[in-house]
């Protein structure tokens, strides 16, 4: 349990677009906690704060599951007390990276250690996991995602959306908001909505992060990589998560090589710009648009990597 002492020490943390609050709180060994807890009060709408709640305790039973397993690559302890999360802290002053080392020699080693991490991740059966919060994360990006961008309404509001993100998007992802453009005005072609339908009925033998983005992976030269945000975990086709990271990569500004490129899906990369694009005008409680301009250039980035 954590002490009324080590609350009072709290450092906030910002950033996510779940609506928990979070610290990191020095504990009574001299190391320190990354604590994320549920506040209902913080939500007007009910379902969305039962949401939220089912997500925090989902992500528990899943550090729980995979540590059983044998998997190393998430925080060394993790527990719920109450509706608190509460797990071991990679605190960059302790050394630990939450996006790419801008050092150069660094980077082909964050890169590979990740894409190990995400390989053993993969390689374990999703038997594992504790039943979703919702379903299985896959039907999820595409019901939240390609099939609600069927409605014309819809596709005209994200458009408006991307419009007006345009100018603030970076150059390496502006190719991407030409396809996506194309893609709204139209939606998917017969043969696009195949590719997503077909992928959807692939077998799904495989462990899934769905959220493996730089801000969710700490890494550390000499300790490996910690992987948080396990809300989503889900079954999945092969490469989903190397996928994702990817794109986040080219995001960020980086090129990948062509050896890289090997590990990326357009498949998966297509389902993804569906989600993002659908997800970019949905309300936000806090009224921070920063996460709906994210996913915009998510799929921008996404978008260029398959054109």
């Amino acid at each position: 349990m954590i002490s009324r002492e080590e609350f009072t020490m709290k450092q906030v943390v910002d950033g996510g677009h779940m609506l928990y609050q979070k610290y990191i709180i020095p504990d009574s060994s001299g190391g320190y906690l990354f604590v994320k807890e549920h506040d209902g009060s913080r939500f007007t709408d009910t379902e969305a704060a039962g949401h939220n709640q089912a997500y925090l305790h989902r992500e528990a039973e899943t550090l729980d599951s995979l540590r059983k397993a044998g998997y190393t690559c998430i925080p060394e302890q993790s527990y719920m007390s109450g509706e608190t999360l509460i797990m071991s802290a990679n605190r960059p002053e302790d050394g630990w990276q939450w996006s790419m080392p801008s050092d150069q020699a660094e980077q082909s080693s964050y890169i590979s250690d990740v894409l190990s991490a995400l390989h053993g991740l993969q390689e374990l059966s999703p038997a594992i996991l504790p039943p979703p919060t919702q379903g299985a994360s896959l039907d999820e990006f595409i019901g939240l995602g390609w099939d609600k961008l069927v409605d014309p309404a819809v596709r005209d509001r994200v458009m408006e959306q991307l419009r007006g993100s345009r100018s603030k998007l970076w150059d390496n992802v502006a190719p991407g908001v030409g396809v996506i453009e194309s893609l709204l005005s139209t939606g998917l072609s017969t043969k696009q909505r195949k590719q997503v339908d077909e992928y959807k009925q692939l077998p799904r033998p495989y462990t899934a992060h769905f959220d493996a983005r730089q801000s969710n992976i700490a890494w550390h030269p000499e300790k490996g990589v910690s992987i948080i945000d396990w809300s989503w975990a889900s079954n999945s086709p092969e490469g989903s998560d190397a996928t994702m990271f990817i794109i986040d990569l080219f995001k960020s500004g980086y090129t990948p090589e062509q050896n890289l490129l090997k590990k990326f899906n357009p498949d998966h990369a297509l389902v993804l710009i569906g989600y993002w694009m659908a997800r970019s005008i949905a309300p936000v409680v806090s009224g921070d648009l920063t996460v709906r301009f994210q996913q915009i250039a998510s799929a921008a980035s996404a978008a260029t990597l398959i054109a």
